[in-house]
């Protein structure tokens, strides 16, 4: 008896833990808010040259089958990409949009859209997130350089910090140049 009511005192953690912030079409309005006009990226067009060095760069096997791209541009020039990616926090999927800005391809801002870990939602939030406006792919991107940690999420800031990385490569070798798609 004793043991069952030390138990209950106990603090727990769910199982799981599922928060829906944003859907697809509220998180890309706040990354277009200004009347852009927004078009899908088809990256199912990209040639498998690019894919392969886009992963040779990153040193890893890159799969962008579940990666969507969209382009916002403003009387036919292009402002910017938003990508909405999944990437793996301490072992379960976290949907999140970036936005890239054009033609410099720094971040300009991230929303995690649906986070399913039970610890660890802080990533979508506040300085943690704030941290990473400005960057491209020329900054080191490393914990303890020019990155803080968020006490008891590390994986999934790792986790979304790889993403960040690999979509920025994407935007550098190949978003990049893609012609204002409002025209085609």
């Amino acid at each position: 008896m004793l043991l069952a009511w030390a138990m209950a005192l106990v603090p727990t953690r769910p199982a799981q833990a599922i928060w829906i912030f944003f859907t697809q079409k509220e998180a890309i309005e706040i990354a277009f808010p200004n009347g852009e006009s927004v078009h899908r990226v088809a990256l199912r067009k990209m040639q498998p040259e690019i894919k392969k060095e886009i992963a040779a760069i990153l040193g890893q096997t890159v799969i962008f089958n579940l990666t969507k791209c969209f382009q916002g541009t403003i009387d036919g020039q292009v402002v910017g990409y938003a990508c909405i990616d999944n990437v793996i926090g301490r072992s379960r999927p976290i949907t999140y949009m970036i936005k890239i800005e054009h033609p410099h391809g720094d971040i300009l801002h991230y929303e995690v859209m649906v986070y399913r870990e039970a610890i660890g939602k802080e990533v979508g939030g506040g300085p943690f997130r704030e941290q990473f406006y400005g960057k491209t792919l020329q900054d080191p991107l490393e914990y303890g350089e020019d990155l803080r940690n968020l006490a008891g999420a590390t994986m999934s800031a790792v986790g979304l910090r790889d993403g960040f990385r690999r979509l920025l490569v994407l935007y550098q070798r190949y978003l990049k140049y893609l012609p204002d798609l409002s025209s085609s």
